[in-house]
This record gives C-alpha cells, sequence and structure tokens, in this order.
C-alpha cells in the first residue's frame, strides 16, 4: 500500500470518527425518545390500543394526517374542531359512551376546516362537531397572508417525514447545554399509569393525549411565563403585529367559507355549535382604547350569528371569558383557555344549547368543577 495513503487513513478516520460518534448518538437518543419514527407507533398506540400514551415532540409538528387517521380510527359521534384554542376539550366533558376527539392544532385558517372534514369518509364524521372560530381567521390581513398551496392536503405523510425532527438537532444539543433536557428521562417512558413519547413529553409533561387534548404540563406551573406571553401580546396589539392586527372591516371571503363549511355539514347531518374563543383581558382592554378598529373581534357574534340560523344551527361569543365565569387567572396565555377555564365554557354551553345535553352530565361536571384545586387543570392526565 502507497505510504501517503498509509498516513491518510488514520488521520481520516481520527477526522471522521467524532462526527460519526455524535449523528449515532443522536439518532439514537432522537428515536429512543421519540423524536423521529413516531408517527405510526402514537397513531397505534393512543387511537387503535386507547393507551394512556401522551406525545409531546420537541422538534417536530403534528402533520395534518395524524388528526385524520385519529378520527377515521376512532370514529368520534362528537368532535371538537378548530385551532390550538380547541385543545382543552377534554373526553372527560362527555359521558363515557360518548366516543370524543379534538382535532385541533393543526389548522391556521378557516378554510382548512371544511378541507379536512372533505378528507374523513363518511362513514367516520362525526355526529355532533364543536367548532372554535379564531377571531383573526376573519382579517384579511391575516388570512390572506396564511394561505399556503399545500395546506389544504390531509393525506400526505411519506417515509422521509419520519425523519423531521433531526432538522432541529442543534436545537438538542443547545437545549442539553442550558439545562432543559436531562439525560435519563430521555429513557423513562411511563410515569404511573402514563406513557409518555417525545422529549417535550419527557422533559416537562407536555403533549398530546388520546383524546386529541393537550397536557401543557411544567408549562402552566410558571406564572411569570404566563403573564409575559400576555404582556407581549399586549406589545402585538400596540405594534398592530400578527393575529391581532387590526381591520375595521369583516372578511366577506371567511364569512363565505363559513356558509360553505356549514353547508357541508348540513348536507351530511352534522348538528354543529360554534363559539368565539376567549381572549385574555388585559388584551382586550388594550384592544378597546380603539374598539373600531377590531370589528373582527368586537363585532363579529352579530355577522356570523345570521349564518349559522340560516343552516339551524348555533353560535355562542365567549370572547370575554367573565362571561361565562372564568377570568384571566386561568389563562394560558393570552388565548388559550385552560381546561378549568373550558370546563366552565362548555358548562355554560349545556345550559345554553339544550342539544349538548345528550352528550355529557352536567351535574357531574360542576362537581368535578367545584372540587378541582389550582386553576388550570381538572381532570389530569
Amino acid at each position: 500500500m502507497n505510504r501517503e495513503i498509509k498516513k491518510f487513513i488514520p488521520r481520516f478516520v481520527s477526522f471522521i470518527l467524532p462526527y460519526t460518534i455524535l449523528t449515532i448518538f443522536t439518532i439514537v437518543v432522537f428515536y429512543k425518545s421519540g423524536e423521529i419514527f413516531w408517527f405510526n407507533k402514537t397513531v397505534k398506540a393512543q387511537t387503535v390500543e386507547r393507551r394512556n400514551f401522551i406525545f409531546g415532540a420537541a422538534y417536530s409538528n403534528l402533520p395534518h394526517k395524524f388528526r385524520l387517521l385519529a378520527v377515521e380510527n376512532i370514529s368520534p359521534k362528537v368532535m371538537a374542531l378548530g385551532a390550538s384554542r380547541m385543545l382543552q376539550f377534554r373526553a372527560s366533558f362527555f359521558k363515557d359512551s360518548i366516543p370524543f376527539y379534538t382535532a385541533g392544532g393543526v389548522f391556521k385558517r378557516l378554510q382548512q376546516l371544511r378541507a379536512f372534514l372533505e378528507s374523513i369518509p363518511e362513514e367516520n364524521l362525526p355526529q355532533t362537531i364543536i367548532v372554535g372560530l379564531d377571531q383573526w381567521w376573519f382579517n384579511a390581513r391575516y388570512d390572506s397572508a396564511m394561505k399556503t398551496k399545500n395546506d389544504l392536503v390531509y393525506n400526505q405523510f411519506s417515509w422521509a417525514d419520519n425523519w423531521n425532527g433531526m432538522q432541529s438537532w442543534q436545537n438538542f444539543y443547545y437545549d442539553w447545554w442550558n439545562g432543559k433536557i436531562i439525560l435519563k428521562k430521555i429513557w423513562q417512558e411511563s410515569d404511573g399509569d402514563v406513557e409518555w413519547f417525545g422529549i417535550s413529553g419527557r422533559m416537562a409533561a407536555f403533549g398530546y393525549r388520546k383524546d386529541g387534548s393537550r397536557a401543557y404540563g411544567n408549562i402552566i406551573a410558571n406564572g411569570k411565563t404566563i403573564k409575559n406571553k400576555i404582556l407581549n401580546s399586549v406589545d402585538s396589539v400596540k405594534a398592530d403585529y400578527g393575529i391581532f392586527r387590526k381591520s375595521i372591516t369583516i372578511d366577506r371571503n371567511a364569512l363565505n367559507e363559513l356558509r360553505m363549511l356549514l353547508r357541508f355539514c348540513k348536507k351530511h347531518k352534522i348538528s354543529v355549535t360554534g363559539f368565539l374563543p376567549p381572549v385574555d383581558e388585559l388584551v382586550l382592554f388594550e384592544m378597546k382604547k380603539n374598539d373600531s378598529d377590531y370589528s373582527h373581534f368586537f363585532k363579529l357574534q352579530e355577522q356570523i350569528s345570521p349564518v349559522f340560523r340560516d343552516y339551524g344551527f348555533r353560535v355562542y361569543d365567549f370572547l370575554n371569558a367573565e362571561n361565562y365565569g372564568s377570568s384571566t387567572i386561568e389563562m394560558i396565555d393570552a388565548v388559550h383557555g385552560s381546561e378549568k377555564s373550558y370546563l366552565k365554557l362548555y358548562l355554560h354551553l349545556l345550559r345554553k344549547d339544550a342539544y349538548l345535553n345528550q352528550y355529557s352530565d352536567s351535574t357531574f361536571l360542576r362537581a368535578k368543577l367545584d372540587s378541582a384545586k389550582g386553576n388550570f387543570d381538572v381532570f389530569g392526565n
């Protein structure tokens, strides 16, 4: 063998070996923790075997197809539908005999809701939908900026998507260096009768339950973090930014899309109860300084009520949490109420909407609410 080659080989090995070890270690950690190749395991555990299995990835997002497969496997009689503000609806809100699933957390605009329902096989469609309508969906300045070509497709997921978490491998080492990750917890798969999958699940008890709802875990244990999130949203109002952009009119295209959504439900004999979710009182106070600039918040109810009535459905305005007996201390951030806040909201719905009472035991729910400790959780995991 050439002398130069003999010299090169050990140098090459010494150069490549650390990178090889790092790559193998990262793949093993991501696979074992549930950051990669989690999709099939989670679908099976949650929607087929119905285990108390909570999935919380830190470095990848929940794909649309996951929600679609969950609905197909569970065939919920009642479904909560909307964005992440619907993730506090729990199966525990309903009688044990009522299959329930909350399909939230993957929708960013109104058009996606109808596209999702149209993707569900007819035999798996729910009997009743509780739909949360994010107010900014009716702001043309927000909606036009969110439209993408592929976000209305719900059956796309390839083998390569199993590796998506690896794209953020640098963040893993950054978080580890800053003490956010305890390596021994990576291998801890359960805590009591709860199985945790994904680094956010195992580190912070944060993730998605088998009924589709979200466990917020350690996030709601830090009152300072919650307060800072709310204050950041107040700043967004002042800056006319993001979901709090001003709009003096309500987007007619969004109203037309709402009609098409309700028309689809009417055609397939799905009963719909809609509501406008709450916003923290500090943010509302800032918005009300110029309330004419926020018609899609303060005038939305009177615009969408006739649309719901045209199809024989109902919609309620819970923009102010005080209207259903909650308050800022039960908010997780500026636009997400806690499980306790949403149980109060649902009990209010049961009083207003007699149709929903066939699915729930309001006496039981009030007793659980009265016995709940703290401002956030009611039923635990």
